[in-house]
């Protein structure tokens, strides 16, 4: 990021349990090409040159602070409740921050910082409030878009209907936004606009 931009904080969701992995060691910390899964994402994130990087940890919480205690911050979610949940424990440390809010998942380890500079490039560029990440893969988040084609709303996949499963564009549950501190409370509604740039298959 370039001198003189708005700062830019990342938020990187890593307290999951990973049920389906049946194993004890945290799901962030089991290892991908020798090494842990987290670092893939933390060392985008640091690519980027975020003012403010910070996980949230909840399963094995110390075995993550222990791994990587000396390049983020870290955030307790006690009770596992959700994505939005997972966000708003980072707002006490993120206090008086003015700028810009990356979030991501800490089990993304194809997550290149290119995409992710990209992606925060494009929110800035357009004026938008809030950016997501969207892509040809198969996960359930269904993005519908309006005849302007804009992003209108998120479907997930046990909802949709017959025509919207036709649908291949997805959200990789990716996003960038401006951080709102004084008005996020509880919880939050975008202002204005929605925008996605589209993923490339590289």
């Amino acid at each position: 990021m370039a001198d003189g931009e708005a700062q830019l904080a990342t938020l990187i969701l890593a307290a999951g349990k990973g049920t389906r992995l049946k194993s004890r060691t945290p799901k962030v910390l089991h290892p991908v090409c020798g090494l842990p899964m987290l670092e893939f994402p933390l060392a985008a994130a640091e690519s980027l040159a975020s003012q403010r990087r910070i996980v949230v940890v909840g399963h094995g919480a110390e075995a993550v602070r222990e791994r990587f205690g000396d390049r983020a911050e870290f955030a307790l979610q006690a009770e596992q409740r959700g994505t939005g949940h997972a966000v708003l424990q980072c707002q006490p440390l993120l206090g008086g921050f003015r700028g810009d809010v990356l979030i991501l998942y800490g089990d993304t380890p194809l997550l290149r910082g290119e995409t992710m500079e990209r992606l925060v490039r494009h929110k800035r560029d357009t004026g938008a409030d809030v950016a997501l990440l969207s892509a040809r893969v198969d996960v359930p988040g269904i993005v519908i878009r309006d005849t302007d084609g804009r992003v209108a709303r998120i479907v997930e996949a046990p909802d949709a209907t017959p025509q919207e499963l036709e649908i291949r564009e997805r959200n990789t549950g990716v996003y960038v936004s401006t951080y709102w501190a004084p008005t996020c409370s509880g919880s939050c509604s975008p202002r204005s606009t929605i925008t996605t740039p589209r993923a490339r298959s590289t």
